[in-house]
């Protein structure tokens, strides 16, 4: 699991011999303990002889392409978050492969998504159905699905929130570095510039400590509205803070965050929505500001998507700390990205803004305003 503590030590290995910023010049993507290059090294520490048995490594969306249709496509925005793929070109970074330890023949060429791979040969009765080659990254689905208005911030939202947008060269430099930005790619090999923030993961842990949780929309829609009538806290959380990041108990956590910086624990579980959605709010005006900087460019809205933009309490909280309009799109946004690639690999569309314009009457949007 990508939350396994197992790949620390590489990690902690980088950061001794000073190669955390060398790694981040050579791939745009800053060092996490579950980049795919920290999982491979660390693998190849523990079993040297992969080597000599491995072939080749497969992502999991090329594995599932390759099950379905005997072909393997390593697809470009997927290929892009694993910290090996060259930032400034289209093929894998060398000296990060060499780095890690990880043989080059293992690694096939990244090739854009939006073309048929080919048709299934896995079943006879499916046997006339193409598999098309779309973003394997789900973020890079979902950031692509949505219509935008002027120069948007894209916020997808859920157990994390990434905060950035699309972009025609990479986002590098010494505030890049400092910031975390993440140069992940777009199907066509774009630039995705974001950063990875905590999101709704801090109430998913939170909610378990108290007796029952919602069970229906209803109930949410219930918090939600209990969450808003709570005082804006005074004290919020530092969503940077590792301790956040997966402990056994979310709830002492913060409680221990908050005593630490003088701040009043929540008495109910309104409170703690009310604080987890004012701090994730501080939190992307935060990042907005130092995107804007490292950009040289001005955020004119922002735009929501995920699980995230049902929460009213979190959208307004986006608006009123960013002071900006906040749109939310009602859209399984992954999965609406998927099919405009389908969409671009069968002939159907020319453009991905084609597809946004065709969309864009039937979504359902709401707008929220800073106050």
């Amino acid at each position: 699991a990508y939350r396994d503590e197992r790949t620390n030590g590489v990690v902690k290995e980088v950061r001794a011999k000073g190669d955390e910023r060398r790694l981040f010049d050579l791939t745009g993507i800053p060092l996490v303990n579950y980049n795919t290059g920290i999982q491979l090294a660390e693998s190849l520490q523990a079993f040297p002889h992969l080597t000599q048995v491995g072939e080749q490594v497969m992502l999991l969306p090329e594995f599932f392409n390759f099950l379905l249709t005997g072909k393997s496509g390593c697809e470009f925005s997927h290929a892009s978050t694993t910290q090996m793929l060259d930032v400034n070109g289209r093929t894998w970074s060398r000296e990060t492969l060499e780095y890690f330890g990880i043989p080059s023949k293992w690694m096939k060429e990244p090739v854009a998504a939006g073309g048929i791979l080919g048709p299934i040969t896995a079943s006879r009765e499916l046997a006339d159905i193409d598999v098309v080659l779309v973003p394997g990254h789900d973020t890079s689905c979902a950031f692509e699905a949505i219509p935008q208005d002027g120069k948007s911030l894209i916020v997808s939202s859920g157990t994390w929130m990434l905060v950035g947008g699309i972009t025609d060269k990479p986002c590098l430099g010494d505030e890049a570095f400092e910031l975390g930005v993440s140069n992940e790619r777009t199907g066509f090999g774009g630039y995705r510039p974001n950063k990875i923030l905590l999101g709704l993961w801090l109430l998913e842990k939170t909610i378990p400590a108290f007796d029952k949780r919602p069970q229906s929309d209803a109930e949410w829609s219930a918090l939600i509205s209990a969450a808003s009538e709570c005082p804006v806290p005074e004290v919020l959380l530092d969503t940077s803070d590792e301790a956040l990041f997966n402990p056994d108990d979310m709830r002492a956590a913060i409680d221990n965050q908050l005593k630490a910086n003088g701040g009043a624990v929540p008495a109910d579980l309104p409170g703690y929505v009310s604080l987890i959605c004012a701090s994730l709010g501080a939190s992307v005006r935060d990042t907005a500001k130092k995107l804007e900087s490292i950009l040289k460019t001005s955020f004119e809205n922002i735009v929501i998507v995920g699980g995230g933009s049902k929460n009213g309490l979190l959208c307004q909280m986006l608006a009123n700390y960013t002071g900006k309009r906040v749109t939310s799109y009602n859209l399984e946004a992954t999965s609406v990205g998927n099919m405009a690639y389908q969409l671009l690999a069968l002939g159907k569309i020319k453009s991905l803004s084609e597809f946004h314009d065709l969309i864009r009457p039937s979504l359902s949007a709401k707008e929220y305003e800073p106050r």
